[in-house]
């Protein structure tokens, strides 16, 4: 039976369907664009949005048993106030497992998949989210509630990332904002695994890509970003953040791994 994991994150929803380890390296099957953790009214989840999720993972889900389906949600759902409520509603309404996860499993998550890439050689990650960060070293994993969906023009970053672990031996880094800059930094504005899986990028690319994108009108920018038009609103926030913790933790490069939570979490609940 071909299983499959859906990533409900903070603004947006992944697909990856797999039948064994080596299919499960092939790349996700569909990602959509839904930000959770934009507009939380009062700590509550926007009706608009959890509808629109919904109607996502209803279209995610039509393809497979309810058996071989699983599904989690990150930071958005997590920390809603409604979140539970939110993920019980899926749950009995697609008859399929699904669970919130706390910040430290999703950190732990990333890393499991980014070893697909790593191997077994030291390395750190830096996972951007829409409404998490999260930093995780062979001896520590932290999670921070923020994200380039919750980012605001003229917000301090320092009072959030104020401690921050020593990220030891190579960095890694997995994400939407981050594939879109190593996309743009490879002279692309579309999804390829072949042309980012495993690049790096420099601190300095991010910040020049940044400052360019900031010259622009937003349809200017969603022309430039092509298929990633979507992220137009939270690309320049992804940036400062990424160029922000490069320089806090004195790292002048990040390799981007597309393997990720989803790889993770089909490693960890023994679904292979």
């Amino acid at each position: 039976m071909r299983k499959a994991v859906i990533d409900v994150g903070s603004q947006s929803l992944r697909l990856l369907s797999f039948r064994d380890r080596e299919d499960l390296k092939r790349g996700i099957d569909a990602s959509v664009l839904c930000p959770l953790a934009k507009e939380l009214k009062d700590g509550y989840l926007k009706q608009e949005r959890k509808e629109q999720a919904l109607e996502i993972v209803k279209d995610f889900s039509k393809d497979f048993e309810k058996e071989g389906l699983f599904l989690y949600a990150t930071s958005a759902v997590r920390e809603a106030k409604d979140g539970q409520e939110f993920i019980e509603s899926l749950r009995k309404t697609l008859g399929i497992h699904a669970e919130i996860v706390s910040g430290e499993e999703e950190a732990r998550l990333g890393y499991e998949g980014v070893k697909l890439l790593a191997g077994n050689k030291p390395f750190s990650l830096i996972d951007l989210g829409g409404g998490s960060t999260e930093f995780v070293t062979p001896h520590e994993m932290i999670s921070i509630p923020m994200g380039v969906v919750r980012y605001e023009e003229g917000l301090s970053l320092d009072q959030y990332f104020s401690t921050l672990p020593t990220m030891a031996g190579s960095l890694y880094g997995i994400g939407g904002s981050l594939s879109v800059f190593v996309s743009l930094s490879q002279g692309s504005n579309r999804y390829s695994r072949p042309l980012i899986h495993g690049k790096t990028i420099s601190r300095d690319e991010i910040e020049g890509l940044t400052r360019l994108m900031k010259t622009m009108s937003l349809d200017e920018r969603e022309e430039y970003l092509g298929e990633f038009k979507g992220r137009k609103e939270t690309i320049l926030a992804g940036g400062k953040i990424l160029v922000y913790l490069l320089d806090k933790l004195g790292h002048n490069e990040i390799a981007y791994s597309d393997y990720s939570n989803l790889e993770g979490y089909a490693l960890t609940r023994g679904l292979l």
